[in-house]
């Protein structure tokens, strides 16, 4: 994990952190030097938007790299092969990283450029009052990174919101301003780490005032209202307050429509900035996502006589996740017959997922652009809202959509149980394991139900079961940050 290593040297919060406009990419890169050049960088419209574009890429650098597959790998969807990455590896084995993976220097770096937007975009509003629109959208959408990054990090290395009754549990430092060397920060609660991303959302949904998509946001990697109403539901749904998922997930739907079809597979595979249900995604560049292509993805080669033969791949879709696939519609489910692929080497059956694999006429500039927010995801949220509720109809209703989207069916020609609400819990959860299978969302999913991490009998890891509750669903806190920081603590368990 070599790699991990060498991002961590970065990731002390007390590191006298600068932010300095690089010329070779237009965007801002964070070095330990000094802070003088900060408010030059910020003293114009350019130097804020080249801020805006760092604050982007940054993200996209976290969501490219092992974390995207991070809550898969450590869940039951997923048999690894044993000549996967070691990084991979150990995620999957639960192998405790002291440096926390580089998750937490990653997110605290785009905090640095986040948070200066937010701090200097007063001043140039005053300078330029012409330019309030644009200004005040920019401010909308760091406030909404600021609250994406916090909502990751609480994810890594605090326990869910349910955890305890009051959310009462060690959560993450709250970093709302550049740090220095005076800054000690301790670790705030869950509930005030949630406190505080709800906060910086409602804000933006503000600053973004009436306006449904934002000043010049037509497009799916900038964030826009849709994206924040997006997210709200989320959070919402995690701390299990069921009306607001159902209302902000209710925002989305009626402006989102489920992609269908050809359109359906082209959100995955395309990525021509017109895919339909995408509510945010974060763009790439070329040759970036490499590690979850090469995870995940299904590669050719052609041989010399003509024939197409699979490479084996290093990760294959588990037994759990095909279980869950009813073997009578199977073959017309979109999910299983365009983004899940069966291949067969010799005597071995593998399967894998097309959700990474994108193509392009020239290799040197494949990339993945990875989803943060779509449609899909605000129908399973509401429906399991709904559920909660006792609303039987309304989340059979949702969940229906979900099923007749993947059978090229009417919502009609569905039939969900509505009175059985073990069974259509059941239906639920197992269409969202189906749907957001490799987005993220899985271990998290299992551990805000309080569920056990259990893996199929056939898994190549040791680990087979983990309980709920167990600190092992945690990360560690980087030994740096303990190291440098005494009002900083760690987790029990992972952190030796």
């Amino acid at each position: 994990m070599k790699s991990f290593k060498i991002k961590n040297k970065l990731s002390g919060l007390l590191l006298f952190l600068t932010v300095a406009l690089s010329s070779c990419s237009d965007f801002l890169e964070v070095t330990p030097t000094g802070k003088t050049v900060t408010p030059t960088a910020f003293s114009d419209i350019k130097g804020i938007r080249s801020a805006m574009a760092g604050s982007y890429y940054t993200m996209f650098k976290f969501y490219s790299g092992i974390y995207y597959a991070y809550p898969d790998l450590a869940a039951n969807m997923v048999s690894l092969s044993t000549t996967a990455s070691p990084a991979s590896l150990a995620l999957y084995n639960y192998e405790i990283d002291e440096l926390g993976a580089g998750y937490w220097g990653t997110l605290y770096e785009a905090l640095v450029n986040i948070n200066n937007i937010i701090e200097y975009q007063p001043a140039l509003l005053s300078k330029y009052p012409d330019s309030k629109t644009e200004l005040e959208s920019i401010k909308a959408q760091a406030l909404f990174l600021r609250a994406l990054s916090h909502f990751e990090l609480c994810k890594i290395y605090g326990q869910p919101y349910n955890y305890t009754s009051d959310a009462s549990h060690l959560g993450v430092p709250i970093e709302l301003i550049a740090p220095n060397f005076d800054h000690k920060p301790a670790r705030s609660s869950v509930k005030d780490v949630y406190t505080q991303i709800i906060k910086d959302l409602k804000d933006a949904e503000v600053l973004f005032g009436s306006s449904s998509i934002g000043t010049g946001a037509n497009t799916k990697y900038t964030v826009t209202k849709e994206a924040v109403y997006g997210l709200l539901s989320r959070v919402y749904l995690y701390m299990e307050d069921w009306e607001n998922t159902i209302k902000y997930a209710g925002y989305v739907i009626d402006k989102v429509p489920l992609a269908k079809g050809n359109d359906y597979v082209a959100m995955y595979r395309q990525l021509d900035n017109k895919e339909t249900e995408i509510v945010f995604r974060f763009n790439g560049s070329k040759n970036q996502g490499v590690t979850l292509k090469t995870l995940f993805n299904l590669t050719y080669k052609t041989e010399k006589d003509g024939v197409v033969t699979p490479v084996v791949p290093s990760a294959t879709v588990d037994n759990l996740l095909l279980s869950l696939f009813n073997p009578n519609t199977q073959s017309s489910d979109i999910r299983y017959n365009s983004i899940i692929e069966k291949v067969t080497s010799g005597s071995s059956v593998y399967y894998v997922t097309n959700k990474f694999n994108v193509p392009d006429n020239d290799p040197a500039y494949a990339h993945f652009n990875p989803i943060i927010l779509r449609s899909s995801e605000m129908y399973l949220n509401r429906a399991e809202a709904y559920l909660n509720e006792n609303d039987l109809t309304n989340a059979a209703t949702d969940v229906k959509a979900i099923i007749a989207r993947a059978l090229n069916k009417n919502v009609a020609d569905v039939t969900v149980t509505e009175t059985n609400k073990a069974e259509l819990k059941r239906i639920i959860e197992n269409e969202r394991a189906k749907e957001l299978c490799f987005e993220g969302h899985q271990l998290y999913d299992i551990t805000r139900r309080k569920q056990d991490m259990v893996r199929s009998t056939t898994t190549s890891s040791l680990i087979q079961k983990i309980t709920y509750p167990n600190d092992l669903f945690l990360k560690p806190i980087p030994q740096r940050e303990l190291d440098i920081n005494p009002n900083m603590v760690g987790n029990p368990t992972v952190n030796r």
